[in-house]
């Protein structure tokens, strides 16, 4: 239910390529043979805060290493920052596949997104992102290309849009992975923020959160982004 929801409100397309999905088109085709897109992929759901942290968040050995990585890594943010009722309270259970925590994702950028290797940085404009990632060669593994601005948008007043506050934190997670050291840095960063332990409800605290990451030490292979420009 989740996916066909997510997939409707998506307009039947990856929301990071505008590919429209595949499993849509080929049900169109059977009854309009002369159905025609730009592009076509097969989609999947992908959770912004996957499975695993619903499992109590702790360490699974079924996870994939950068998935659990994520798992691990959100968990500490989320705790530590006083959020744990993101996940307790609006995404316990079931819930964890609402529609504010899923995007429709072709299966390539699906999976760099689970690894934590794209995500979406948020604009001064409302719902719209940059994308961005460790590594500018990944966005080559991706065809049709990862559109380098996206604007979330629903079909359906009755459909929300994926959480903003979910994929901002999902994009600190992703930077928090790929510094150098981030593991042995983060909780002493992280201790020295004691008069300010919660984040504001309103992202007022965003730059606090750039701040104390920045302070990490990066690898030679910083977090990268692509240049703007307008989504097509």
């Amino acid at each position: 239910m989740f996916l066909l929801k997510a997939l409707k409100r998506d307009n039947y397309r990856c929301v990071v390529t505008g590919s429209y999905d595949g499993a849509t088109f080929q049900k169109r085709r059977k009854t309009d043979p002369t159905f025609k897109v730009d592009s076509t992929q097969f989609t999947q759901a992908a959770h912004i805060f996957p499975d695993s942290l619903n499992q109590n968040l702790t360490w699974s050995d079924d996870l994939p290493g950068k998935k659990a990585e994520y798992s691990a890594t959100a968990w500490a943010v989320v705790q530590r920052f006083g959020k744990v009722s993101v996940i307790t309270e609006s995404l316990n259970g079931p819930d964890i596949h609402r529609v504010e925590n899923v995007l429709t994702m072709c299966l390539s950028a699906h999976e760099l997104f689970d690894k934590l290797e794209l995500w979406f940085e948020a604009t001064n404009v409302p719902n719209t992102y940059n994308m961005c990632s460790n590594d500018e060669g990944n966005f080559e593994l991706v065809n049709p290309p990862v559109l380098r601005q996206v604007t979330l948008s629903s079909t359906s007043d009755l459909i929300p849009l994926p959480n903003s506050h979910y994929l901002r934190i999902h994009a600190a997670c992703a930077k928090v992975a790929h510094l150098s050291g981030a593991a042995e840095y983060l909780e002493t960063i992280l201790d020295e923020w004691e008069e300010r332990p919660v984040l504001a409800s309103d992202g007022g605290s965003a730059d606090m959160l750039s701040f104390l990451l920045a302070r990490i030490p990066r690898s030679n292979g910083s977090p990268t982004r692509r240049r703007t420009a307008e989504t097509t």
